[in-house]
Formats: C-alpha cells, sequence, structure tokens
C-alpha cells in the first residue's frame, strides 16, 4: 500500500487482516475487515450476498454503474441535440418559404403594373 507516495508494508496498519480472511473474493479494508465483491457477502466473503463490508454497507447494484449512467447521458444528450437540430431546420425553412412568398407577390405587383403602363401607352 501507499502512504504519502511511498510504498510500504501493510504490517505498518498493525490490523490483523489478510486477504485470505476474504477467500479472494474481496479485499480488506482500512477498518481491517473484508470489502466483499459483488456477489459475496460480509465478514469473510464466504456467502453469497451482494457485496460490501461491515463497514460501509453493500456497493450499489452493478445495473447502476458510471458506465450505464454516461451511456444513457450519451443518449438523452444525442436525442436532445437531434431535437434541436430539427427545430433549427424547420424555423429556416418556414422563414425561406416567407421569403420566397413575399417576393414572389411583389414580383406580382410590378408585373401587373407594368402592364397596365403598358396598356394606357397604346
Amino acid at each position: 500500500m501507499c502512504i504519502n507516495r511511498t510504498c510500504v508494508s501493510t504490517d505498518l496498519l498493525e490490523y490483523y487482516c489478510r486477504d485470505e480472511k476474504c477467500n479472494g473474493q474481496g479485499i480488506c479494508n482500512s477498518n481491517g475487515n473484508c470489502h466483499c465483491d459483488f456477489g459475496w457477502a460480509p465478514p469473510y466473503c464466504t456467502e453469497k450476498g451482494s457485496g460490501g463490508s461491515l463497514d460501509s454497507g453493500p456497493p450499489p447494484s452493478p445495473s447502476v454503474t458510471s458506465s450505464n449512467t454516461f451511456l444513457i447521458g450519451i443518449i438523452v444528450g444525442s436525442v436532445i441535440l437531434l431535437l434541436l437540430i430539427t427545430i433549427a431546420v424547420c424555423s429556416i425553412a418556414c422563414r425561406f418559404r416567407r421569403s420566397g412568398q413575399k417576393s414572389q407577390t411583389s414580383k406580382k405587383t410590378s408585373d401587373s403594373s407594368a402592364s397596365v403602363g403598358k396598356g394606357s401607352q397604346k
């Protein structure tokens, strides 16, 4: 283990917990107790259980891990981004149609004015 960035023997902790105590299904924590892997129960990690230790309790369910949370965040973020892009494209398309209709209307008005003027010159 390391203390102040120096590797030292675990004998300095002066507690009686060795990895053998945890039967290969966990590790000794700083309180001298086994912290069992998921699927094994404290205090000695010999029976089936949810993991954890006598000191800290059981660990969170493996179905709620940081990798799952990250994946959910990516999916939600992508959906929101796609929605914003769709709204922006629709907004631009609506503005383009409106400006196209205005120019056609003004063009028709100028065409009809010109034809009226030509008719009066005859």
